[in-house]
């Protein structure tokens, strides 16, 4: 999605709102920059984004986990975030393909 986003780089302050709708699978979808001024649709969300050195981030792309756990994390291709009501997004978790939440297990000897 960020990279949807910067597609819009000359629109775009360094701080500002985005418009997303959620789908079926509660994935979210870039649709426009949010002006201040229009209503948002139903399913719209804000979302807030940074620009900083050229770069659209939407939430920390951080994800941190304990040495050795990176083995549990390697099929990610979804971020779970926590959108605040201002639109501000914390990284919570990671998902599969599939969706399904992926957590390092711990395993029994």
């Amino acid at each position: 999605m960020a990279a949807d986003i910067a597609s819009h780089s000359r629109q775009l302050t360094d701080e500002g709102q985005v418009v997303v709708t959620v789908d079926e699978r509660n994935v979210a979808q870039f649709q426009r920059i949010h002006d201040g001024a229009a209503p948002l649709n139903a399913n719209e969300h804000l979302l807030l984004y940074r620009k900083r050195n050229g770069v659209v981030k939407i939430a920390s792309d951080a994800f941190y986990f304990q040495e050795q756990h990176g083995k549990y994390y390697t099929t990610a291709r979804y971020g779970e975030v926590r959108v605040s009501s201002n639109g501000d997004a914390v990284l919570t978790g990671l998902r599969d393909d599939q969706f399904t939440k992926l957590t390092a297990v711990a395993t029994q000897g």
